[in-house]
């Protein structure tokens, strides 16, 4: 009777102290994760886990027999090294959350820790189960990879399209880039997808639409992906407006024209210091940087478009700038009118050239 005693007492020694200390810890740990419902979600679990960690160690006091004693300790060496490494895994999250101020870098960071966390769970996990003597590793390796290509063959996919990101940097987080047919900001870069806050499709100038977008990275396999800041931080944009024949078409097209130079400089020299480091590993020809007004006869007027160099994220803001500045310009002048589609009626007769010989049959020579 003594003995159980005694066992009864060791084992609540054990549990107590040790389901108290990780419950507390995973209390503070928490402390700030997330809304109300997330935290209370993830208490829950953590001091479940605190609870099993305890009753496998104190079961492990009651087994006498080896080989169900080397089974509990595989299981508790499962349960303990996932749930410790989760709380490490959070308490340099919020340290770094809280030192980091550059979102972008914050986020690469937090993803680089949870991968490495993983990684330290999956290599116990196959040390414990995977390389113990009885088990042929061979066999258990080629059933499980067996079973892996063949229910998991996007997934693997998505993995590789996930190591060339990494390996060749298509694109990063806070890139803009058009993968496919979709367009958006790149905000994160997970193992199977990449997550994208959308812009276009219904909204005009690439702006955002709200919605987020998630693309497998198998894509970079087979879509052509369009990076708009990768290597240089502007692109070429384009304002049309249309004048009428009778308007000072040369005086409208200066007008715009200044208008655009006036932040024209800066832009360039920037934009040939990047082209100048780019060289080194493209093949790239930019002759004409600055902003150009080209003329074009239209069957209403004179079309004027005004092509220029802008940041991609500010493409509908300069945009409005220069249809503001234009529109007011032209207001002021007398000589440049704005066109529109008109139908007009041409009386040969009286309107044409004095003089002009007249076709055989024509009203006049009869």
């Amino acid at each position: 009777m003594s003995d159980l005693l005694r066992q009864v007492l060791v084992s609540a020694a054990l549990f107590i102290p040790v389901a108290g200390i990780v419950g507390f810890i995973s209390l503070m740990v928490t402390r700030r994760a997330g809304a109300g419902r997330s935290r209370r979600a993830q208490r829950v679990v953590l001091l479940a886990a605190a609870f099993a960690v305890a009753a496998t160690a104190t079961g492990r006091l009651w087994v006498r027999e080896e080989a169900l004693a080397s089974h509990l300790t595989s299981v508790l060496i499962s349960l303990a090294v996932p749930l410790a490494t989760y709380l490490i895994v959070l308490l340099i999250i919020g340290w770094t959350n809280r030192r980091i101020q550059d979102d972008a870098m914050r986020l690469k960071t937090r993803k680089a820790i949870i991968y490495l966390g993983l990684l330290v769970v999956v290599l116990t996990l196959a040390k414990v189960w995977l390389l113990r003597q009885e088990v042929n590793l061979t066999t258990v390796l080629s059933v499980i990879g067996a079973g892996i290509a063949l229910a998991l063959q996007q997934q693997i996919l998505c993995l590789a399209g996930w190591l060339t990101l990494l390996t060749h940097r298509y694109y990063d987080v806070g890139d803009r880039v058009q993968i496919g047919e979709i367009k958006g900001d790149v905000s994160d870069i997970e193992v199977l997808h990449t997550t994208l806050i959308e812009i276009g499709n219904w909204v005009d100038a690439e702006q955002s639409t709200g919605r987020l977008v998630t693309v497998p990275n198998s894509y970079v396999f087979s879509h052509a992906i369009y990076n708009y800041t990768r290597g240089f931080e502007y692109i070429w944009n384009e304002l049309s407006v249309l004048v009428t024949f009778e308007s000072n078409w040369r005086k409208a097209q200066q007008l715009m024209l200044d208008f655009a130079q006036e932040d024209g400089e800066q832009i360039e020299e920037k934009f040939r210091t990047q082209i100048r480091h780019m060289s080194d590993k493209y093949l790239i020809h930019f002759r004409h940087l600055t902003p150009i007004v080209y003329p074009k006869i239209l069957d209403s007027g004179v079309q004027l478009t005004l092509r220029y160099l802008c940041e991609p994220k500010r493409r509908r803001s300069t945009m409005a700038d220069l249809t503001a500045k234009i529109l007011d310009a032209f207001a002021r002048e007398p000589d440049v009118d704005f066109a529109y589609p008109t139908v007009r009626r041409y009386d040969a007769a009286r309107e044409g050239k004095p003089n002009q010989p007249r076709a055989e049959g024509h009203p006049d020579n009869r």
